[in-house]
């Protein structure tokens, strides 16, 4: 084989071997954008489901406390109606005595 025809044969390959990187380093330059596009993306959204995630918790936490108010006027009312009970029906036996009396 002829040196000259070797080179350029050489020559040639080099060339389709640069065009083939050239075409390759644009496919990654347009994943790498792709990607970095999704993930900032994907961050912001994140960041977003983070912000209403804490004010959900703190608005469980209000309503927690709110609840825990609850029980306790629902407890005391509880205890206090027998009481209230007894005494309605202490005056209605007064009322009826003093009534009778007349």
């Amino acid at each position: 084989m002829n040196p000259i025809h070797t080179l350029a044969i050489i020559d040639g390959e080099m060339k389709l071997l640069l065009s083939a990187l050239g075409a390759l380093s644009g496919v990654i330059a347009l994943f790498w954008k792709i990607i970095h596009a999704n993930h900032h993306e994907t961050k912001k959204r994140s960041d977003k489901m983070e912000g209403k995630l804490e004010e959900n918790n703190n608005q469980i936490i209000v309503l927690t406390d709110e609840m825990g108010e609850l029980r306790g006027r629902v407890s005391l009312a509880e205890e206090v109606t027998p009481k209230l009970e007894t005494i309605t029906q202490g005056i209605d036996r007064l009322s009826e005595a003093l009534n009778s009396r007349k």
